[in-house]
């Protein structure tokens, strides 16, 4: 099912022509990605190739603590305080 939801991901990406890069988060062991490149050099047929990208940390996603009356503010401070300006 994941094949066929990236499939028509990418099939509307290029069917609107959207320019950019694709960028994949949580690559794990690269099937999707793998799956990905093949099918955008499938579908642009012609086209220049598109840059492509993918991340993964390794050690799962960080704990977010989100509840009813999170803010956004209180996010930003806390991607600040980790991240940096």
């Amino acid at each position: 099912m994941q094949v066929v939801n990236l499939e028509s991901v990418l099939r509307y990406i290029e069917t609107t022509n959207i320019e950019g890069a694709f960028v994949e988060t949580g690559t794990y062991t690269g099937g999707a990605s793998a799956y990905a490149i093949l099918a955008l050099l499938r579908l642009r047929k012609h086209k220049a190739p598109r840059e492509y990208y993918g991340f993964d940390s390794f050690e799962g996603r960080h704990a977010f603590p989100f509840t009813k009356r999170w803010r956004t503010r209180q996010h930003l401070g806390h991607w600040q305080e980790h991240v940096g300006d």
